[in-house]
């Protein structure tokens, strides 16, 4: 009895963790990838086939089928499972979640390791409990096929989009008020805007503007920010962001399943979730979002003097050039001290892998070619800071009516050989009609390893409420350690890029970005 009690045990825990996969695979999936153990390409097959067999693997157990087979070799599956959870999340390449047991309860790495113990000690009981006689029938192993395969179908099946949805995050379930255990937060009465964040995702920060906006109207929900961070480390996003809304830590493993995707946001009513999107704020928001900010700008007053800010790091070799009597741009020489440089250089090396396609806001096809980091957590600081200890200079230098900035917003570029941005400004939409400033920091190895990628600006001129090109335009030498500043309603262009040996070491790179002008102050 003790042999079958044992295995059915175990076999139940296979079979339950395995279901709840197959409902919604995706998760399990994207857990896989982080391994980064196989090619990626067959990440979802193999994931899938897991899957079936440890669904097939708990009825075989329940079933008791082969036990002088499947006994031990549960024993090794186990082990090994543990192995490759300790060795995930020891080295970062997974969060503290051991991906077990399908979100249907939090499991942190050392609680699945210690379940795993129990599991072992239980086999290990069955195995020393063998039924010397015992027969496996036909039907059992054809029935663990059986399932096997219709799991495996399932879970396929559910790889995009979960056939039974057991988010927290449904609309229709209650907000429970222990997900923010150390919160004082009271999200169930009124209306609240839940918004997921983190630190190193670029849309997140894109949002930060607008969310502002939002939590300062009568007649929106209430912000509330939620975070898989520590309150300092909290504090210290919002004061880089500029954030006005409250945000509040999650609990990391909770955080992991509540969202698939950041930005994620709720609307919760009464403490109940009503609306759920996932990457985009609702139009019926925007909308409201867009008609206070069109009438920030036209009725904003203007601010005198200069905003206070730390001297430069480094003496500033600052030259101006005009490219028509009313458009100015600047360039500044050795803008990072050359072990920062070198550092920068080494670090977009590193992260060739994790570059994607670049893209534009209308996806048009032929118009931009370039490789993008939208996140870069070890130099972003660095370079908000130095942008910042700047501005009373680029007020002066650009002849602009100073401003208060609300967000800089950073990300790297590499152009290699054909490489190329065809004409266009930054701040042409209503969402980005509050970027004042365009900055480029240019880098690359030595001596240059490529030729073309000058950046032109054109004279720009407003006509018929658009921006067009004037006649008069500059073309400059993308220099070693320089920083390019101007502002972000100009035309501009990147011309082609040629790389003989077409190696991404020998890249163009740039830590572009926006100095957002502020609608409060």
């Amino acid at each position: 009895m003790i042999a079958y009690f044992s295995t059915f045990i175990v076999g139940t825990v296979f079979f339950v963790t395995g279901v709840a996969k197959v409902f919604s695979s995706e998760k399990f999936i994207h857990h896989n990838y982080k391994y980064n153990l196989m090619p990626p390409k067959i990440v979802p097959q193999v994931s899938i086939t897991f899957i079936g067999f440890e669904t097939a693997f708990g009825v075989a157990l329940i079933l008791h089928e082969f036990p002088k087979w499947l006994i031990p070799g549960s024993i090794i599956l186990i082990v090994a499972l543990s192995i490759l959870n300790y060795w995930s999340t020891s080295t970062g390449r997974t969060d503290d979640d051991c991906g077990c047991y399908g979100g249907i309860v939090l499991i942190t790495p050392r609680q699945s390791l210690l379940l795993n113990v129990g599991y072992i000690i239980l086999l290990i009981a069955a195995w020393l409990s063998l039924i010397t006689n015992h027969q496996t029938e036909t039907w059992q192993w054809i029935l663990t096929l059986i399932v096997w395969a219709f799991t495996s179908l399932l879970a396929w099946l559910s790889r995009n989009k979960p056939l039974v949805d057991f988010s927290r995050l449904k609309t229709g379930n209650r907000w429970k008020r222990r997900w923010l255990k150390d919160s004082t937060h009271d999200l169930q009465q009124g209306s609240h805007f839940v918004v997921f964040l983190s630190k190193n995702c670029p849309y997140c920060k894109k949002w930060i503007p607008l969310l502002n906006i939002m939590n300062t109207q009568k007649d929106l929900p209430q912000v509330t920010g939620i975070m898989s961070l520590t309150q300092e480390e909290i504090e210290t996003f919002k004061s880089e962001q500029r954030v006005r809304f409250p945000v509040v830590s999650m609990d990391k493993l909770l955080f992991g399943y509540m969202v698939e995707a950041l930005p994620t946001a709720v609307l919760i009513e009464d403490g109940r979730i009503s609306s759920k999107w996932i990457g985009r704020i609702p139009e019926e928001f925007v909308n409201r979002i867009k008609q206070y900010y069109e009438k920030a700008l036209v009725t904003k007053t203007k601010q005198n003097g200069f905003i206070k800010s730390p001297e430069p790091f480094i003496p500033l070799k600052l030259s101006k050039t005009t490219i028509s009597p009313a458009h100015h741009y600047l360039q500044i020489d050795d803008f990072l001290p050359t072990e920062e440089w070198n550092r920068l250089l080494n670090y977009a090396l590193n992260q060739q892998s994790a570059f994607t396609p670049s893209a534009t806001s209308t996806n048009e096809p032929d118009y931009r070619q370039s490789m993008i980091l939208h996140s870069l957590p070890e130099f972003s600081e660095l370079m908000v800071k130095r942008i910042l200890s700047i501005i009373p200079h680029l007020h002066r230098e650009l002849e602009l009516e100073p401003f208060i900035p609300s967000q800089v917003e950073t990300q790297l570029t590499a152009h290699n050989d054909g490489n190329y941005y065809k004409i266009h400004n930054d701040n042409g939409s209503w969402e980005t009609t509050n970027r004042e400033l365009t900055y480029v920091y240019y880098f690359y190895r030595k001596p240059k390893p490529f030729s073309g990628g000058e950046l032109v600006i054109y004279d720009t001129k407003t006509e018929d409420n658009s921006y067009v090109k004037g006649d008069s335009f500059k073309i400059i030498e993308p220099r070693n350690n320089s920083l390019i500043v101007f502002p972000s309603r100009y035309l501009h262009e990147v011309l082609p890029v040629r790389c003989p040996s077409q190696s991404f070491a020998d890249s163009r790179f740039t830590v572009n970005g926006w100095i957002r002008r502020s609608l409060f102050n």
